[in-house]
């Protein structure tokens, strides 16, 4: 595998290559290569792991362990923070919505179902869908991560699309009023713990 670095970029974001390596391979979903460098060397501590959280370059979901970091990787999301640093060839938007979309799932019968099919037909129907407004696809790569959260908080990923199905019925818009709803009702939250607080 080979990896293009801009040092001078990563140097005035303050990334060290190892870092940029690091979220470069996370954001890639090449998780399996990650671990293999964590069990060999001691290729990121855990302060440098929080470090990278802290300064923005990483979400951690509520799934992430930061005491055994390396095990759950997985829960870990890339912001645009670095994507923004990356050649646009690597970002374009279908390969992005790759790297978020579950590979596999087990269905009911125990079955294990690969999800990312007809990939060329998918990438063609993706790319006309967004026709390059960032704003659809960031959109849609929230609904997708919302989707996800539900359904291994329900134990439904076995009813998970296949990517063309997916794509074909829109399905993030199922879950596109929930997470609306979601958010306003956190809003809501805050605004009433807000006018609950005294002043002393």
């Amino acid at each position: 595998m080979i990896i293009d670095i801009d040092l001078y970029t990563s140097i005035i974001e303050g990334l060290n290559p190892n870092e940029y390596i690091f979220l470069y391979l996370l954001y890639k979903n090449h998780i399996i290569t990650l671990q293999k460098l964590f069990k060999f060397t001691n290729y990121l501590t855990k302060d440098e792991v929080n470090s990278l959280i802290n300064r923005k370059f990483l979400t951690a979901q509520p799934t992430f362990n930061i005491e055994k970091y390396t095990e759950t990787l997985r829960h870990l999301i890339v912001e645009a923070t670095f994507i923004k640093l990356l050649p646009q060839s690597i970002t374009n938007p279908f390969e992005e919505l790759l790297t978020k979309f579950p590979k596999r799932v087990k269905r009911t019968d125990g079955v294990n179902d690969y999800l990312l099919t007809d990939l060329k037909k998918s990438k063609i129907k993706y790319n006309n869908l967004v026709n390059k407004t960032t704003n659809l696809h960031q959109h849609i790569l929230e609904c997708l991560e919302y989707e996800l959260k539900h359904r291994h908080k329900n134990n439904t990923m076995k009813f998970m699309r296949r990517l063309p199905n997916w794509l074909e019925s829109e399905e993030w818009r199922t879950f596109e009023q929930s997470m609306e709803e979601d958010k306003d009702n956190i809003k809501n939250e805050r605004i009433e713990t807000s006018y609950g607080t005294e002043l002393l």
